[in-house]
């Protein structure tokens, strides 16, 4: 058995699993974010039975049963605490609303104040000769009227085809289990898993929850109904507005002059006013004290030029065709991902100038995602938000098919956008798996997009890939919350 926070040789632990031997790692009663150190172990695991492609699925999963353990175990410390018998059935009803308060709305508080206690956690992993087991137990048995909550979303999730028609009847934030049960089995089934693959035991005061991986699986087709209709939207987007079309062929051209550029540019004014913004800016040192937008134009470059122009393209397109709301708030957040890019890469020449416009366009496709399908994505946001799974892509494709990332690119290929930019939305939130020449730029983008979710607390230092950060020397949770707190107060004071 390993305890969770107990260094121990990787490679002598999947070899282990790999010849048959159960591991177990074990947890505390109530588990903390640094569930996490053992995500890199279950990657390799995966990868060495050709089932990568899981891994972030099955995270996501353990995470989710983890967390349910956590609760269960907090629920029986809060009943203890209290002097009321968790058993008794009245007493349960009267105290639950009070446990929702108390624990579940300051779970940090309560996880300070009770990390010794008699509960425990294990996860526990076994490859059988067709397929790899995951099992988590802890040391509370499920409560009578806990299995009816439990039972009514198994039965919900046989009724719907598509876990958005489901919110309306079996959302149920009583105890904050919400859409878990539902949630689990959705992923499973749509990752080619049967149902039947996940078991939950309850037996002498333990519960175990159980799932089988077959070694042979060949994951079924995504959800095709979505990911067509995500595609068809992305098929009809409008194109760049006029103008900003001819200043992209003016800029192509052998023969366009800087002065005629600078004409078409000023018939918008906010457009001028964007580039006199930037070349004003710190990033760039000028002997002119007042430059004109030809001036600008010469000093910024055609190539920042068209970067601006793409933008601004993409942006006059999606309002003009999707009235989606806290639309501002998303190109801020975009805004802010530029903004964190830039410094990330200081000091990696090309890769610079091409984080700014890859930083502006991240969530194109979250746009697309939130006008067709906003209640699902309210829910993967709020999976998020609670810390209950590391991206949002894989989410994304188990439930509609498709991640907002895909969307965007696509987005982005309809619109002719150079492949450094496409690649940097696409591979945004698995970097690992970006092609070589495009690694440099897509590791900025994804970092300067988690220290962005860091500072809404949807992530943190255990939620971010541990090579990348390695790369950029950040070696502890307080190096990444102090280079998240910088990088938020530069960004306030503008200090770019």
């Amino acid at each position: 058995m390993i305890p969770y926070n107990k260094t121990a040789n990787p490679q002598q632990l999947l070899q282990k699993v790999l010849s048959g031997e159960k591991v177990t790692f074990d947890f505390p009663g109530m588990v903390d974010d640094r569930f996490n150190f053992i995500s890199g172990f279950i990657f390799r695991l995966l990868s060495l039975v050709d089932m990568v492609y899981l891994s972030e699925m099955l995270l996501v999963l353990l995470k989710e049963i983890l967390s349910n353990c956590s609760k269960a175990n907090a629920k029986r410390i809060f009943f203890e605490h209290s002097g009321v018998d968790i058993n008794d059935a009245e007493q349960y009803k009267k105290l639950i609303p009070q446990f929702s308060r108390s624990v579940l709305k300051e779970w940090e508080v309560f996880h300070q104040q009770n990390q010794k206690s008699n509960y425990y956690i294990h996860i526990n992993i076994l490859k059988h000769n067709d397929s790899l087991e995951f099992m988590v137990e802890n040391n509370a048995g499920i409560l009578p009227q806990e299995w009816k909550r439990i039972q009514s979303k198994m039965d919900s999730f046989k009724k719907y085809d598509d876990i958005s028609e489901a919110f309306s009847e079996i959302r149920d934030e009583s105890e904050g289990a919400g859409l878990g049960i539902f949630f689990t089995l959705s992923l499973l089934s749509n990752a080619g898993i049967p149902p039947e693959n996940y078991q939950l035991i309850s037996s002498d005061g333990k519960t175990q929850t159980r799932i089988k991986i077959p070694l042979s699986l060949t994951p079924d087709s995504f959800k095709k109904k979505f990911y067509n209709r995500f595609l068809n939207e992305i098929t009809e987007l409008p194109s760049f507005p006029e103008h900003i079309s001819s200043l992209l062929n003016l800029c192509e051209s052998d023969t366009a002059s800087v002065q005629i550029i600078a004409e078409h540019i000023r018939r918008d004014p906010s457009l001028t006013a964007q580039i006199l913004k930037i070349v004003n800016s710190a990033g760039y040192m000028t002997r002119f004290r007042d430059p004109s937008l030809e001036d600008a134009v010469k000093i910024i470059g055609l190539k920042v030029i068209r970067n601006i122009l793409m933008v601004s393209g993409a942006r006059s397109a999606i309002n003009k065709k999707y009235r989606v709301k806290n639309l501002e708030t998303i190109w801020e957040d975009s805004n802010r991902v530029s903004f964190f890019a830039r410094r990330l890469a200081r000091g990696k020449g090309a890769v610079m100038e091409q984080v700014t416009v890859a930083g502006l366009l991240f969530e194109l496709g979250k746009i697309v995602m939130l006008a067709l399908k906003p209640d699902v994505i309210q829910f993967i946001q709020e999976l998020q938000g609670d810390r209950r799974v590391r991206t949002s892509g894989v989410v994304e494709e188990n439930l509609l098919g498709i991640s907002h990332a895909e969307v965007g690119a696509h987005m982005a290929e309809k619109w002719n956008f150079p492949p450094h930019l496409v690649a940097a939305i696409r591979y945004q939130q698995k970097p690992l798996q970006a092609p070589e020449e495009y690694a440099d730029l897509v590791r900025v983008i994804y970092l300067a997009s988690m220290i962005h979710f860091a500072g809404m607390n949807q992530v943190d230092y255990w939620c971010v890939e541990p090579a990348i950060l390695e790369e950029f020397g950040i070696g502890s949770p307080e190096v990444f919350d102090e280079r998240v707190k910088q990088f938020n107060t530069d960004y306030q004071s503008g200090n770019g």
